[in-house]
Parts: structure tokens; sequence; C-alpha cells
């Protein structure tokens, strides 16, 4: 029952991500197209491979990491798709104004980093080394957290304008 809930929760993950990557490259298109100095760093890119979870969501991509760059490409930025470090979803640049990170990506990613929060004996669900001792229930509100997320993104404002920029 686990590795089912495991896999749904995986699903849900990556679909929230690609939703929260469509409103950053909406939102965030005018700053990091053009950026000369990046924000990613390769001891933030570690976290996708040094958590389980992360690790699990990556599944076999996880051995395309770059000790040297993380997955971080000159002139690309990230390749990830998913599996990304929620940090990763919390802009650190100055470019940003308060209120376009509070109505976009990086208040979903706290939201997203908090559904996570306890998922076994107060550890967050990222650095649990063992995804198997995180109990059915607990994975269970995880799975209808996700769920309620990913459904009130489907159905915002703002998700018309992610689907007119694909």
């Amino acid at each position: 029952m686990n590795d089912a809930l495991l896999e749904k929760i995986r699903a849900l993950h990556i679909e929230i991500e690609r939703q929260l990557q469509h409103i950053g490259q909406v939102n965030a298109q005018p700053h990091c197209a053009v950026c000369t100095s990046v924000c990613c760093k390769e001891s933030f890119c570690r976290e996708s491979v040094d958590s389980a979870f992360l690790r699990f969501i990556l599944g076999q991509r996880a051995d395309e990491y770059d000790d040297a760059t993380g997955w971080f490409t000159p002139g690309q930025g990230c390749q990830l798709d998913h599996g990304r470090p929620l940090v990763c979803y919390e802009y650190f640049c100055n470019k940003f104004s308060t209120a376009e990170l509070s109505q976009s990506h990086a208040s979903i990613a706290r939201e997203l980093r908090a559904i996570y929060a306890n998922a076994h004996q107060g550890q967050h669900m990222l650095i649990i080394d063992d995804l198997s001792v995180i109990t059915q229930p607990r994975l269970q509100r995880i799975a209808d957290a996700l769920q309620a997320l990913r459904d009130r993104l489907a159905n915002s404002p703002g998700q018309a304008a992610v689907e007119q920029s694909r």
C-alpha cells in the first residue's frame, strides 16, 4: 500500500513542479533570461541526490548528476524538469519584487515544503533516509494535501496565463 501511495505522491509532486516551473517562466522571463550572475550553485543541486525523497522523484535521472556543476548548464539554466530541491523555487535574486514573489511560485514552493513537514517523527520528508518508515496514514495525508494543491493550481487565475504561454 505504501508503494502505491509513494508513486501517487511522486506523480503529484512532478505535476506540481511542472506547474511551478511554468509559472516561474512566465513571471521570471524578463529577469532570468538576461541574468549575468547565476544564483544556482552545485551545493543547492546536491540536495536532489542527497535526499532519498528527491532521488525517488528523480528516478534513474539521478545517475546523470554532475558533481562539478550539479544540474546547471551555462546559457541554459537548470536541466531538471522535476526533482529540484524546493529551495530552487524560492528566488534569492533582488530583481524580483516582494509582490512578484508573494504572488508567484515562491509562495507555492513554501506551501509545498510545508506539506512535507513532519513526515516521520518530526522530520521533513527531504531528510528522511528510508521512505519506508513513513506510515500509511501520513503518506495519505501528504497525498491528499498535494492533490488539493495541484487542483487549486490548476484552477487558479494565474494558470490561464501559464496555459497561454505554452
